[in-house]
């Protein structure tokens, strides 16, 4: 056999390989939709006797929660997240939601209607109280997921700085208020001081005497008849 042949026949297993390769995927994805499309079925049948006065919509849409939560969990750990916290996130609450739809399997394999054997007591229970369950952790996950995201973590990190910056400012402020708190008030007293003297040595009907030391009803009277035009210091007849 010549050089010729030996590199044809490589060639024809290359593609041999590539072939079965390429056939094999195909098998499998069908198998993989198939298998999918089975439980998503039991999913709904059990969703819909466990919500029967709910919109006919509803019991499609807790697939998200079981069987399209667990391949959209699959695909955010594969190829979104970023960081170990999201990816934890992620790989968790795949495998949660797999349990999960094994739940909704069992349950509306055995509590549907067959009568080759008992059911247990509390499945109906746990599969129903499941419903729940795995809404709440596919949500609290989703707020997990983003608040883990490495953008929303350097944020608060520099938020967090920021925050002790300011703490540190505000006790600065603190000490340097102790520390000259005599010479402050000594400002701000005096400014008082003068603004008290000012306040004593008003005149305002302009008769010499500084209105603190009149009485009430001699200022307003002056007031009112300078206001007139008259003259201020008039004294009034006594009529």
């Amino acid at each position: 056999m010549g050089t010729g042949d030996i590199q044809h026949l490589g060639e024809s297993d290359m593609k041999s390989s590539g072939l079965k390769r390429t056939g094999s995927k195909i098998v499998f994805g069908l198998i993989s939709v198939v298998i999918l499309l089975w439980t998503a079925s039991l999913t709904t049948t059990f969703l819909q006797s466990v919500l029967p006065g709910q919109f006919w919509a509803v019991p499609y849409l807790g697939l998200v929660v079981f069987d399209g939560g667990m391949i959209g969990w699959m695909i955010v750990y594969l190829y979104n997240a970023e960081g170990s916290m999201q990816r934890s996130i992620a790989l968790g609450l795949t495998v949660f939601n797999l349990l999960g739809v094994g739940l909704m399997t069992i349950a509306e394999i055995v509590l549907g209607g067959q009568t080759l054997t008992v059911a247990p007591e509390l499945l109906g229970t746990v599969a129903i109280w499941g419903v729940g369950i795995w809404t709440f952790a596919n949500v609290a996950g989703i707020v997990a997921y983003h608040l883990s995201s490495p953008d929303a973590r350097i944020a608060a990190a520099i938020q967090e700085e920021k925050d002790a910056l300011v703490e540190e400012a505000l006790n600065d402020l603190r000490n340097r208020r102790q520390d000259n708190a005599r010479v402050l008030s000594g400002q701000m007293g005096g400014a008082m001081y003068k603004a008290l003297v000012s306040e004593l040595g008003t005149d305002r009907d302009g008769d010499g005497i500084p209105d603190v030391y009149e009485r009430p009803s001699k200022r307003d009277y002056a007031e009112a008849v300078n206001g007139n035009g008259a003259n201020f210091t008039q004294r009034p007849s006594g009529r």
